[in-house]
């Protein structure tokens, strides 16, 4: 069943109803939009098998695409979130361009693999590993730059 999550990040609002994502290849921001950009709004679904928590995750990738994408040109971003199994993550990303009647100008597919160590660690889980890993991996795709520093958490003893 999908769930559809509402999120408010930093100075930005997402939309109060999350648009779904319009599905398709991945294809890249172009190099002029890639330089430029700056998210201004994001709006998450979700459809998890495992209830991974995931209240916070927009604000987490907020974090982490403050550090990536610090331009002037606006652009919206849209991701759809899914928990095939308990180690990985699928999140589909689509960057739109508000100014263009929300044309889609860039679309990815970021898997986080070996996630429950990040979300089973301590017995509790750990939705800004997560989270940080994925923006860090969107940021290196789509803006060339790890955006933040992302390690695992350490070992249990």
């Amino acid at each position: 069943m999908a769930v559809a999550i509402a999120c408010a990040v930093g100075a930005a609002s997402c939309a109060a109803t999350p648009r779904s994502i319009s599905g398709g290849p991945d294809f890249a921001l172009s190099p002029e939009l890639s330089n430029r950009a700056r998210v201004r709004n994001i709006s998450m679904t979700t459809a998890t098998l495992y209830n991974m928590p995931l209240n916070g995750f927009g604000e987490d990738l907020r974090e982490a695409l403050n550090r990536c994408a610090a331009g002037d040109r606006d652009l919206d971003l849209r991701a759809h979130v899914e928990q095939p199994d308990r180690s990985h993550l699928v999140t589909t990303f689509e960057l739109t361009d508000p100014g263009d009647s929300d044309r889609v100008v860039g679309r990815y597919r970021i898997e986080v693999d070996e996630i429950a160590p990040l979300v089973l660690y301590a017995g509790a889980p750990n939705r800004s590993d997560v989270a940080a890993r994925t923006g860090q991996l969107l940021c290196a795709q789509v803006f060339g730059s790890p955006g933040e520093t992302w390690s695992p958490p350490p070992s249990p003893r």
